[in-house]
């Protein structure tokens, strides 16, 4: 069967290219990562925007997923699960990294020094600022004695008789100290009370930080600014793992 093809030139000049057309390539799958506002901006941004069916961009709200991980604190948009270039948006709580250099809650040992430099390098964090100045200047005020004895016994048995003495003038060191800062990267900053912790080694002293507060005010919070980014779509698929 013979092919025929007419032209219809608009204007005096007609140009024909011969070659090979540029091979077929596949759109790219779009993943968008961010903050956990992340889902809620992009829903937002393409209400009654005038997308055809079926683009990738296109939310339709019977084919959509949202996906919600507690333990994970992230939200995940799925526009088209059926599509392999549906596009997906990920929004993720995070804990605020100011916030993680104190190593609240987990039993990490500070030095003196540490501690001290940790803690005048992050004033502006603190609740009072006099409070910051209080602090350092207990810390670096703490005195730390040692006295002992050795007595060797004469039985030739190896029997001896050894006594130690720790002394740590922990008074001056305050047990609480507050902090208002940003628990989740991105929020508002909330105010804590920190339990100042310390022990002593064979010759100096650790300290360690912890707040049972904080562990109550981040659970709160977490369950109500995931609870607060899903509040418009309640009608689209949710998925809690």
């Amino acid at each position: 069967m013979k092919s025929e093809l007419t032209i219809t030139p608009k204007g005096d000049t007609l140009t024909l290219l011969e070659g090979k057309a540029l091979e077929l390539k596949h759109p790219d799958k779009l993943k968008i990562s961010g903050q956990i506002e992340s889902v809620n901006k992009y829903m937002a941004a393409r209400k009654a925007t005038e997308q055809a069916y079926g683009s990738l961009q296109h939310i339709n709200r019977d084919l959509a997923v949202i996906t919600v991980d507690d333990e994970a604190m992230s939200i995940h948009l799925d526009v088209d699960p059926n599509s392999p270039f549906g596009t997906e948006v990920v929004g993720t709580l995070e804990m605020n990294p100011d916030l993680l250099k104190f190593q609240l809650n987990q039993n990490y040992k500070f030095s003196r020094e540490a501690l001290v430099e940790l803690i005048r390098m992050n004033r502006r964090f603190f609740a009072d600022i006099v409070e910051n100045g209080n602090v350092v200047s207990a810390l670096q005020r703490l005195k730390i004695s040692t006295t002992g004895s050795l007595e060797a016994g004469s039985d030739t048995r190896g029997n001896k008789e050894s006594a130690f003495k720790k002394t740590v003038d922990s008074a001056v060191v305050p047990q609480t100290f507050v902090l208002f800062i940003p628990i989740f990267k991105g929020q508002p900053a909330k105010k804590f009370v920190v339990d100042l912790c310390l022990d002593t080694t064979e010759n100096n002293v650790r300290f360690w930080l912890e707040s049972v507060e904080l562990i109550e005010i981040a659970q709160a919070d977490k369950k109500a600014i995931i609870s607060a980014q899903l509040a418009d779509y309640l009608d689209y698929c949710i998925i809690w793992k």
